[in-house]
């Protein structure tokens, strides 16, 4: 595998220097009350390391992508990722393997639908080989029945940004698709860009990594002015967790183009504010910014925070992971209308695992899920989705299936699963 390939796998493996961080007494906390349940376990074949959100549709069916897997033929016997359907019954159908020319490892790859019921989508790597010899990623549509087409290979020539992966698409009505790259661009920092309906990719801003500027781009999404805010997981200004990359950017832009720093994370140093926010933003109806950040803030380890930034660019810490609830989130935020957060972090809990849990808008944070790490249960979480009755959907990039074997941790951790927490 090439450093880039290794370094978004090492992203997961992070979590075993958290786990070092729990007090085994800890280890024999019970389960919080809330009800969970494992809807699909993933055996390879049909899928392998599932790392973010899902989507519903008004039928009640869920709708995903896994990192690995598929078609075992490809990538030397990894699987390239697929994009899956879990129905309201528990049947999971593979819509599509992916085959290295078409995409391969779509590992933050989040799905959006238009109303005609296709899905669009990004992958890290595959498309174009000539950009590397696992290619720099593509954009992708998936019609209802299966059938895929590239909209866009990225190339790494002429600033086009390289590796879309992390990235949340925004699809507007007509069709035009704007989303982020982690790498290429002019100053090898990323990218925000454009892809309209027929296929064109238009670079809006290249992300500079000096001067205040972020690195690294991850994810976006649309607030009711119109502006587009998101993530970078280095540049800003330096600090102790990153004092050469810089520990990450909120940013907004417009459509032509115009970036904006609204905050740049400090670190553990002073403010105590987080470093290297990561899995994108989502916003209130005032328009205030809530995400995660992976490291930073207080507690054993700074094992990560939850943030609000205001449209103003006025940060709050909401609160500082301490790896007893918790720590290294890494994934986006959902709100119910009370105004109560979920979130998953892949480390910490009870078990040292992981949990998820629910932030109120006081700051009280409750685990309503510690992960035990058991081959039949699950481990490290990623991505939420709540739906009209309350149920929280998400997976785990690992556990379930003792006879399945990981690439990232080697044989028995199991290929990931779904789950539903009732509460």
């Amino acid at each position: 595998m090439t450093s880039k390939v290794l370094e978004s796998l090492s992203k997961l493996c992070r979590v075993a220097v958290a786990i070092l961080c729990v007090p085994m007494a800890l280890m024999a906390q019970s389960q919080p009350y809330t009800h969970f349940k494992v809807i699909h376990t993933f055996h390879n074949n049909d899928g392998n390391t599932p790392q973010f959100e899902l989507i519903m549709d008004n039928n009640g069916n869920l709708y995903g992508t896994t990192s690995l897997g598929g078609d075992l033929s490809c990538f030397s016997g990894y699987g390239c990722g697929t994009v899956f359907k879990i129905s309201k019954s528990g049947q999971t159908t593979v819509l599509h393997n992916f085959e290295m020319s078409d995409g391969l490892y779509p590992q933050h790859g989040h799905l959006v639908r238009d109303a005609a019921g296709n899905f669009y989508g990004t992958t890290n790597y595959g498309g174009d080989l000539n950009c590397s010899s696992y290619g720099c990623g593509v954009a992708f549509k998936l019609d209802s029945s299966g059938k895929e087409t590239v909209l866009y290979e990225f190339t790494g020539t002429n600033g086009d940004g390289t590796y879309p992966g992390f990235n949340s698409f925004i699809l507007e009505k007509n069709g035009d698709l704007y989303g982020t790259t982690y790498g290429g661009g002019q100053f090898n920092c990323g990218t925000v860009f454009k892809i309209d309906a027929a296929g064109t990719e238009t670079v809006l801003y290249a992300f500079k990594g000096t001067n205040g500027d972020g690195c690294g781009g991850e994810g976006l999404t649309q607030g009711a002015d119109g502006y587009l805010y998101g993530l970078t997981l280095y540049g800003g200004i330096s600090c102790p967790e990153a004092p050469n990359n810089g520990c990450g950017t909120v940013f907004q832009i417009d459509k032509s183009g115009t970036e904006k720093v609204l905050h740049a994370f400090s670190g553990t140093a002073s403010k105590h504010d987080g470093a290297n926010p990561i899995g994108g933003v989502i916003l209130d109806s005032k328009g205030n910014l809530y995400g995660t950040t992976d490291f930073g803030g207080l507690g054993v380890g700074a094992l990560g925070t939850v943030f609000m930034v205001t449209k103003a660019g006025t940060e709050k810490v909401l609160y500082r992971f301490d790896g007893v609830h918790g720590g290294m989130p890494t994934s986006p935020l959902v709100r119910d209308k009370s105004g109560n957060l979920y979130g998953t972090a892949n480390a910490g809990g009870a078990y040292g695992y992981g949990v998820v849990f629910k932030l109120t808008p006081a700051g009280k944070e409750t685990v309503l899920h510690s992960f035990t790490g058991a081959d039949d249960e699950n481990r490290e979480p990623s991505g939420l989705l709540l739906d009209s009755s309350g149920h929280l959907y998400g997976v785990t990039a690992t556990g379930g299936d003792p006879s399945c074997t990981s690439p990232i941790w080697g044989p028995g951790p199991g290929c990931g699963l779904v789950f539903e927490i009732t509460q």
